[in-house]
Order: structure tokens, then sequence, then C-alpha cells
């Protein structure tokens, strides 16, 4: 029986895209703070996961505070409004 993978090139090659493909959007939904969509990730099969890369993040998280500017913070602020009450 051959392996399914021929050389190590392919093999960590393989690896690398596995990693991009399904740990990335975690992370990214984490950072952003889109925590019940990284739950629903489960349910999904990965889907959740990239819509949360794409969405605006939760101002309190910690994507919102190193990486938008006051134009998008504010954005972020008036569509998380209900967070702060």
């Amino acid at each position: 029986m051959e392996p399914l993978a021929v050389a190590t090139a392919v093999q960590i090659a393989y690896v690398i895209a596995l990693i991009a493909v399904l740990i990335g959007p975690v992370t990214i939904c984490e950072m952003k703070g889109q925590d019940w969509l990284v739950g629903a990730n489960w349910l999904t099969k990965g889907v959740s996961c990239w819509i949360g890369m794409f969405r605006l993040a939760s101002p309190s998280s910690w994507w919102a505070r190193h990486f938008y500017g006051p134009k998008k913070m504010a954005r972020a602020e008036e569509r998380y409004a209900w967070e702060k009450e």
C-alpha cells in the first residue's frame, strides 16, 4: 500500500493549507469577538467562521483596538451598542 502523500513537500503543503483554511478563520473570529460564530462553526462545518472574518469586530475586541481607526471604531460602537447596556 502506497502512502497518500508521496513527498515530504506535499505533506508540508497539505498541513499549511489545512491550517490556513481551518484554524486561520477561527483565530480571526476569536480576535474579533465573534464567539457565537466560533460556536456555530461546529454546526456549519466552518462556514460561519469565514463569515465572521468579514464581519465588523466588536469594539471591545482585540482586533478593533489594534486595527480600527476612529471612523471604523464609531461604526463598530454603533452596531454593537447593545453590548454596553
